[in-house]
């Protein structure tokens, strides 16, 4: 697993997949990273 630590010492994970520009994935509240499994496979096609 990868994290990004911030200036106030808070964690953010985040995932690389396939090249070229990057896309951003931004869940709600009460969701998490499994919540764009589905999207990912379309995204990295292109």
């Amino acid at each position: 697993m990868s994290y990004f630590a911030t200036e106030d010492n808070c964690k953010l994970y985040f995932e690389e997949h396939g090249e070229g520009k990057a896309v951003v994935f931004i869940h709600g509240w009460s969701c998490n990273r499994h919540y764009f499994k589905k999207q990912l496979p379309i995204f990295n096609a292109r």
